[in-house]
C-alpha cells in the first residue's frame, strides 16, 4: 500500500478520502503459467477428459484471460459434447482444434511478458527484435504508451488485452508495429515525481523501521 500511494495514476485508488477497503490485503500464492496440451502426439491424452480453465491454461491473473477463456471453452466444449455424444475422442479433437492456437498463444503471451517483467524488477533490459526488445517488452514499454496518441493503435493494443484477437495478432500487424515504432518520439516521459525510484520503492517494501 505505501508503495502504490507512490505512484501518481495510483494513488486515488488507495487513497483513504476516495476509497475504503472491503478486506485486508489478499496474497495470491504459488501462480504458475501453465499451458496443458490437449493432444500429445495429435492423440487424446484421455478419452473423456476434457480440460477447462486453469487446468487448461493458467496464466497470470493480471491479464484476466483466464475468465474469458474458461467461459468461451465452457459453452464451445457443449456444443461440442451435443454434436458428437458418444464420441469422447471426436469431442476432444474438435475441442483441440477450436482452441490450441488460441490457448497456447495465450500463454506464451503472459509467459514471456512475466519472464520480461521480471528482468525489468531486477533492473535489465530484454534482448529482441522490436526496438531492441523482445515482442512482450514491445507491448509493454512501447505500445501501452502510445495507446492514447493514436486511435488505430489503441483499437488493436486493447483488442489483444481484451482476446478480441489472438496474441500474436498483434505482432503480425506491420502498420500497427511501424506505427507504435513512428510514436515514441511522441511518448511523453513520466513526470518528475510521479513515480518513485527503484531504490525508494524497494526501501518502501522492506520492513518498517
Amino acid at each position: 500500500m505505501r508503495a502504490v500511494q507512490r505512484f501518481r495514476v495510483l494513488a486515488p485508488f488507495v487513497a483513504e478520502e476516495t476509497a475504503e477497503p472491503i478486506t485486508d490485503v489478499l496474497p495470491m500464492g504459488a501462480l504458475q503459467n501453465v499451458f496443458r496440451a490437449q493432444l500429445v502426439d495429435d492423440r487424446p491424452r484421455v478419452l473423456g477428459l476434457h480440460s477447462v480453465g486453469d487446468s487448461y491454461c493458467h496464466t497470470n491473473p493480471l491479464f484476466a484471460w483466464g475468465l474469458c477463456l474458461g467461459i468461451d471453452y465452457g459453452f464451445e466444449l457443449g456444443r461440442i459434447v451435443d454434436e458428437y455424444p458418444s464420441d469422447p475422442e471426436a469431442q476432444l479433437l474438435a475441442f483441440a482444434r477450436l482452441t490450441a492456437v488460441e490457448a497456447e498463444q495465450c500463454y506464451r503471451a503472459v509467459a514471456d511478458e512475466d519472464r520480461d517483467r521480471s528482468l525489468c524488477w531486477r533492473g535489465e533490459q530484454s534482448e529482441g527484435a522490436w526496438l531492441g526488445r523482445t515482442f512482450a517488452d514491445f507491448v509493454r514499454q512501447c505500445a501501452l504508451p502510445t495507446v492514447s496518441l493514436d486511435r488505430e493503435v489503441a483499437r488493436e493494443v486493447i483488442r489483444r488485452a481484451n482476446l478480441l484477437d489472438l496474441p500474436d495478432s498483434l505482432s503480425h500487424n506491420r502498420k500497427i508495429v511501424g506505427r507504435i515504432t513512428s510514436l515514441q518520439a511522441e511518448v511523453s516521459p513520466a513526470a518528475p515525481g510521479s513515480v518513485p525510484s527503484r531504490d525508494e520503492l524497494l526501501q518502501l517494501l522492506g520492513p518498517r523501521a
